[in-house]
């Protein structure tokens, strides 16, 4: 018998007439409540086992203080950031400005793929901050979903839904396929996203698709900071670079300046 307490995610509409009628999430809520959770039923779950996890649609009043909040805002205030998952007094909590998404749920940088791939790396990892050991003096974070966030599929009722990581993603030298969709030609393919990679405590690198560390990033300059030499390489679009750009992102808080 799991140990594990269920979690629930509260889904609260803040926008206001700030954004337009056609991004506003209200009405939006009940069809990305059916795909998310779908998705964590279905095929998270039948990679990493049955999720203890139920949703509602709800607002401040109703949230009780346990629940997880997935806050849908006009913006919010980390520029350029899409959305973040954080903790606020020991329960996690998500963030999503609607403002610089593309659309609520068609393919690429929208509403629902942005809300899934927030959801599927908090179950992963609620408090934001574990690390995997890559087997060669090489740490990574659990991140489920950066590697491949280039990636998705539809729903069954047509959301854009993110792809995700596979157990063997995280086992060094474990054969494929390393991602729900089958993308990813080897282990440390970055194609489709990107990774932070640390090999010590003062020395932080991020990797991706488009160079090799110490090659000219077309993403951001690498900087010296406290964690070392930051590489901001990797396929991200603007607004996926944006979102990691914020001070309350993972990625921020795990050192990488972009």
């Amino acid at each position: 018998m799991s140990t594990s307490k269920p979690m629930t995610i509260v889904f609260i509409d803040l926008t206001t007439d700030v954004t337009p009628a056609a991004m506003r999430p209200g009405p939006f809520l009940p069809a990305l409540v059916q795909a998310v959770n779908e998705q964590i039923q279905g095929p998270y779950a039948a990679e990493y086992g049955q999720q203890l996890v139920t949703f509602a649609i709800g607002d401040l009043a109703s949230r009780q203080p346990a629940d997880t909040a997935a806050f849908f805002r006009d913006t919010i205030p980390v520029d350029g950031a899409l959305a973040y998952h954080t903790v606020v007094n020991g329960v996690p909590d998500i963030e999503l400005g609607v403002d610089l998404f593309a659309s609520l749920g068609d393919e690429g940088d929208s509403l629902s793929a942005g809300a899934g791939h927030e959801i599927l790396e908090l179950l992963g990892d609620p408090g934001a901050n574990l690390w995997e050991d890559m087997g060669n003096g090489i740490m990574r974070p659990r991140e489920e979903c950066d590697t491949v966030q280039n990636t998705g599929y539809k729903a069954s009722n047509g959301l854009w839904m993110t792809n995700f990581l596979l157990r063997s993603a995280w086992i060094p030298g474990a054969a494929g396929p390393w991602d729900y969709l089958g993308v990813m030609k080897s282990q440390d393919d970055y194609s489709n996203g990107y990774e932070i990679q640390a090999a010590t405590p003062s020395t932080t690198t991020q990797v991706g698709g488009l160079a090799a560390p110490g090659a000219a990033s077309r993403l951001g300059e690498s900087i010296g900071h406290v964690l070392g030499r930051v590489y901001a390489v990797g396929a991200l679009s603007s607004m996926q670079l944006a979102r990691k750009r914020g001070h309350l992102s993972r990625t921020y808080r795990r050192g990488v300046r972009l």
